[in-house]
């Protein structure tokens, strides 16, 4: 039969096939694949039922999982009793320390039991059956770890016929202990796993860590055999044999000391930008009588308000108003510096300090040289001033004569 298999993630995958149970008469003709990106392969399964299995329905299902996904498909086949001429295997079972054999015989004979390791003769039992039921069971002892199949052989009229079979695996299990130590310093943390084999046997271990994706630029960690980057997670594996008294370290940590300097950069660097562009003073445009448009050698008065925002005294101080060429100074209370350019005269006061949340007030009074039927939008003043070494400026409001 087909098993189908679809890799439908954006990462190369490998998969392993497998069935659950011990069923040594299904064979895969892969046992893992190694599949693209959303790539399709096809494997085979043989089943190779004998006269040692059961007859009966089985419902069986077989897997290919990978780190990622898990993959199923679901049979059900019915086995039918086999007519067996003169043996008949009831209860067939190996284990490391015996081997039971119940079968019902419809003549007397000979029945042989090889025990394999590797393809290698370790035990032979002969019995001598009689027509009936027979139960064999004898005391063995597999010692060493592998692979051991046992083959039950019959004699029927002179020849000799394997007529079932059973797989043993024994596999010493390492006496491997693992230490952790872990410590966390705020900005640094980590771990430490020490894996010691104080057994007799050689193993082998395998360790994984799974981290969030979003951590990686933080970690430090060396020594894994391979990783595999999913899409929000991230896996290191170490794989590694342990001999008799032999240790293996596996250390890793999280270091956020460049976040947070970028945090404390950033802090910095808001602050920077917020004393900056922090206004200290303020400075308001205003027209103290109330026109409706600009008529000619019609008097606009212009108040300026100058105002300290801050708790301490301030220094220094430049106000600056441009009047531009369609108008002209008739008097002002404070009399300004005027500097004259192309197309505007800039009027100046100084102040020599503000005490804080203290207001100077300038006026003075322009006379349009000609009269405007539409709106019109004067020059915003300015306060110029140091705070520190930083010289800073602040604008006024935008002042606009609207045409009713």
């Amino acid at each position: 039969m087909q098993f189908d298999i679809t890799n439908k993630h954006s990462k190369e995958l490998r998969y392993s096939i497998y069935s659950i149970g011990w069923q040594p008469w299904i064979i895969f003709s892969y046992s893992q694949i190694l599949l693209k990106p959303y790539e399709k392969k096809t494997i085979s399964i043989f089943l190779y039922p004998d006269n040692s299995i059961e007859p009966g329905i089985y419902n069986l299902t077989f897997y290919a999982e990978s780190y990622m996904d898990k993959i199923s498909k679901h049979i059900s086949i019915k086995i039918n009793p086999r007519k067996v001429k003169d043996f008949t295997i009831r209860k067939f079972e190996l284990t490391d320390n015996y081997i039971l054999l119940i079968g019902e015989s419809k003549i007397d004979s000979n029945l042989t039991i090889d025990i394999y390791k590797e393809n290698i003769l370790v035990k032979e039992i002969i019995k001598k059956i009689n027509k009936g039921v027979n139960t064999i069971k004898e005391h063995i002892e597999l010692k060493e770890d592998g692979t051991y199949t046992a083959k039950v052989i019959f004699n029927e009229n002179g020849k000799e016929l394997i007529i079932g079979d059973r797989k043993f695996i024994k596999k010493t299990k390492p006496n491997i202990l693992n230490y952790t130590d872990e410590w966390n310093y705020l900005i640094i943390s980590g771990k430490k796993i020490t894996f010691k084999n104080v057994g007799d046997k050689s193993g082998r271990e395998t360790y994984r860590l799974e981290i969030d994706k979003r951590l990686r630029p933080f970690l430090i960690v060396e020594g894994y055999k391979d990783v595999i980057e999913g899409d929000s997670k991230i896996v290191y594996t170490w794989d590694f044999v342990l001999l008799p008294n032999q240790s293996f370290t596996i250390s890793y940590s999280y270091d956020y000391i460049i976040l947070v300097l970028l945090i404390v950069l950033g802090g910095l660097f808001i602050v920077l930008l917020f004393l900056t562009f922090r206004k200290e003073i303020k400075i308001k445009k205003s027209i103290v009588n109330k026109i409706k448009k600009i008529k000619e050698g019609k008097d606009i008065k212009i108040l300026l308000e100058v105002e300290n925002t801050t708790n301490k005294e301030l220094s220094h101080i430049i106000v600056e108003d441009f009047l531009p060429p369609l108008f002209e100074l008739k008097e002002s209370l404070l009399k300004p510096k005027i500097k004259k350019k192309t197309n505007e005269a800039i009027l100046r006061w100084e102040i020599p300090k503000l005490e804080p949340k203290e207001t100077r007030i300038f006026s003075y009074t322009i006379i349009p040289k000609l009269g405007l039927d539409e709106n019109y939008s004067f020059p915003l003043a300015r306060v110029i001033y140091k705070i520190g070494e930083i010289k800073k400026e602040s604008l006024s409001n935008n002042l606009v004569v609207k045409v009713d």
